[in-house]
């Protein structure tokens, strides 16, 4: 190995724990569980465009104890919070500041984990961030040990099972 390339991948080891600490920082910052909010869909609105509204608005219908109008808002940044105060579709909500955006008081805390913000949005928010973690780590891994010079005696015992 090249000592260009040995330093490119010491490079990219570093670059690598630096985003790996970035990660696990927004981590702690960003990732809570998800808020369970009441939404109630204007008359005459059909399944199909209920689900599409859904996708659209990051929600997912949370059956708690059966009852219904309860949704998970798997994106409960201010700015879609707006968008579904704002869609055409929701005809009311519960639990949602409508003037402010946010989330009241009143609102409650499912079991599932999402991020509150940064890089990753929606259901699978948690998934997308581990995920990149695990890829980040390995080839953080990967890069470091190669960068790392070896004996020559490792070497030597390595390609012909000896010490001479």
């Amino acid at each position: 190995m090249t000592p260009a390339t040995r330093t490119r991948l010491r490079k990219t080891a570093v670059a690598g724990h630096c985003v790996l600490i970035a990660l696990c920082t927004a981590w702690a910052l960003f990732e809570s569980t998800v808020p369970i909010a009441n939404i109630q869909w204007r008359d005459g609105l059909s399944p199909e465009a209920r689900r599409q509204a859904e996708r659209e608005l990051y929600v997912e219908e949370y059956l708690d104890n059966g009852n219904e109008g309860h949704y998970s808002l798997w994106s409960p940044r201010r700015s879609d919070i707006a968008a579904l105060v704002a869609h055409p579709d929701v005809a009311d909500t519960h639990r949602i500041s409508r003037q402010d955006a946010t989330l009241t008081k009143e609102s409650y805390r499912g079991t599932r984990r999402i991020w509150w913000g940064g890089p990753f949005k929606g259901k699978n928010s948690a998934v997308h961030f581990r995920v990149a973690l695990i890829v980040i780590g390995f080839v953080t891994v990967l890069c470091a040990s190669l960068a790392a010079p070896r004996p020559r005696v490792y070497l030597r015992r390595v390609i012909t099972g000896s010490d001479r």
